[in-house]
């Protein structure tokens, strides 16, 4: 009996260790913080790089962008995604349009900010059918380890085909 209680106290001992170490492993990967931000868009009008169709589209909605980073000896990786979720009127037509894209960018720098310009491409699709375009946004991106975010649209145009 003695022994029974001997092999069931070390038994306990065993799995309670086992259950410590499991805990504090599962604590020291901690996810890192994300951050988010929404920039409107409001009649922005796009530049029509099409030779022969295609039109400028005046652009309502939102921007937003989620950043997270995480430090290690080569420095600091911040990844940024961002999407978009726009309605546009053809300017000729009258056309209904819309642009729902998403896309991931990231900045690897030893600084404690970084800053990128990008080019996001979205399919830019007439409600109701019709021929799509490529709206081209060209993003100026941001951000520092304090969680602070900037974006920017500093461009707007469309290509034909989407």
């Amino acid at each position: 009996m003695f022994q029974r209680s001997k092999d069931m106290a070390v038994l306990l001992t065993v799995w309670l260790l086992a259950l410590m170490v499991s805990a504090s492993a599962a604590f020291g990967q901690s996810t890192p913080p994300t951050y988010q931000i929404d920039v409107p868009v409001s009649n922005q009008v796009t530049t029509n790089q099409c030779s022969s169709a295609g039109e400028p589209v005046s652009l309502n909605g939102n921007m937003h962008a989620e950043m997270t980073f995480t430090t290690d000896s080569s420095g600091n990786h911040f990844s940024l995604a961002v999407s978009n979720n726009l309605n546009g009127t053809g300017q000729n037509s009258g056309l209904s349009y819309t642009a729902q894209d998403s896309n991931t960018y990231t900045i690897n720098t030893g600084d404690a900010a970084g800053d990128i310009t990008v080019e996001f491409r979205s399919d830019l699709n007439p409600v109701g059918g019709g021929a799509g375009m490529t709206l081209i946004q060209t993003l100026h991106l941001s951000t520092d380890t304090s969680g602070n975010i900037g974006l920017e649209v500093t461009n707007n145009s469309t290509q034909c085909g989407a």
